[in-house]
């Protein structure tokens, strides 16, 4: 077709880039058989308008909607009748059409997102009704075997010797040798809570450190520890979102309790991590970024034989949420009537976890440990 925009009046409203400037565009009409306008009138047949302006509804948007016949078209309608030198239907073209295509687009995209993210809580939510399940009906796979009385009698005799070699009371600061430590940082099994959500794995932070932290206190008489999990959780997708439980595994043989999902999923980091540091501060008295400064100087109150007591490590938060009433330091402290939990970091060269720039002092001697200006 010679002039294919012969028949029309076309008008523009909007910045469509230095090359397509007004001035390129008019001349683009004219020698394609059409006409240009600078205003809106009746004789006008179409108006070609950038998104920016048909949402504004500015002046000659709002003039070009009082006229049905005419038109308003994206850039593109003009620059494929040029180009195929034919006049291109303007269906396809309609900002009103493309616009609600879009924010029909727009809300399909958001229904399937809240439909995943419903679909993400119901498997959640199943998970965590199977571990409730499975901890309310788990009984022991088999009685414990009765022992051979002659062994026993050995057994007895070589406990009776032990006992005679070692003194009759057991003070606080040599519990802790006699436990079986190996067994407490492991955490519980798989039939004491250790269920991942779907569609989620245990939260990894950029130093290779697993938020799946087990808490500890130590029955001496039965030489058994009672155990707390914090798990913090993060979904498969991305951008990924969070979720937060603890489950108390108590002495035996009372059974554990199920999981308490203290933040559901899809919540942000921020909120799950806050609570972890409050949760992990109201249990052992030690704030969570002081956690490996306290381990130290715990370890340095069992080697001078003194009991240890969160002290400064936490304890002005800690007495201040109604856990921990002691007034004494570091170790050396007069037992309290809430027992602290324990935490043992990873050992040797593993990940521990992101660290505040502090300066963690090595510890020589108990009195220097009460010294200490925290």
């Amino acid at each position: 077709m010679k002039n294919p925009l012969s028949p029309f009046t076309i008008a523009i409203s909007g910045d469509f880039g230095e090359a397509r400037s007004h001035e390129n565009v008019k001349r683009w009409i004219e020698n394609n058989g059409g006409k240009y306008a600078t205003a809106i009138t009746k004789d006008t047949t179409h108006l070609i308008c950038t998104r920016e302006h048909y949402k504004r509804k500015v002046t000659m948007v709002k003039q070009a909607e009082q006229h049905k016949h005419i038109k308003i078209v994206t850039f593109d309608w003009l620059e494929d009748s040029l180009l195929s030198c034919t006049r291109k239907r303007e269906g396809r073209y309609l900002l009103q059409k493309l616009l609600k295509a879009e924010e029909l687009e727009k809300k399909i995209k958001k229904a399937a997102e809240r439909r995943k993210a419903k679909q993400e809580v119901r498997i959640f939510n199943q998970g965590v009704r199977k571990a409730q399940n499975d901890l309310g009906s788990s009984k022991p796979s088999r009685s414990r075997a009765k022992p051979n009385t002659a062994q026993s009698k050995k057994t007895s005799g070589a406990k009776a010797r032990v006992t005679k070699a070692q003194p009759s009371s057991l003070s606080l600061s040599a519990a802790p040798m006699a436990v079986r430590t190996s067994n407490l940082l492991n955490g519980p099994g798989p039939n004491e809570g250790d269920f991942v959500p779907g569609n989620h794995h245990i939260y990894r932070d950029p130093t290779g450190f697993d938020y799946d932290i087990v808490l500890y206190r130590i029955d001496i008489a039965r030489n058994v520890n009672e155990r707390f999990k914090i798990r913090i959780f993060e979904s498969n997708h991305r951008p990924p979102s969070y979720s937060l439980t603890t489950t108390h595994l108590p002495l035996p043989p009372t059974p554990p309790s199920p999981p308490t999902i203290d933040h559901p999923i899809n919540t942000p980091f921020e909120p799950v991590f806050a609570t972890f540091q409050s949760i992990f501060l109201a249990k052992t008295g030690v704030a969570w970024e002081e956690r490996l400064t306290a381990y130290r100087a715990r370890l340095n109150c069992r080697a001078a034989g003194q009991p240890w007591r969160p002290g400064h490590f936490g304890d002005s938060a800690a007495r201040a949420m109604g856990e921990f009433k002691t007034s004494n330091a570091g170790c050396g402290g007069d037992d309290s009537d809430a027992e602290p939990w324990l935490y043992g970091p990873p050992t040797g060269n593993k990940p521990k976890g992101l660290m505040p720039d502090m300066g963690v002092r090595k510890v020589n001697s108990w009195s220097e440990i009460k010294e200490w200006d925290m």
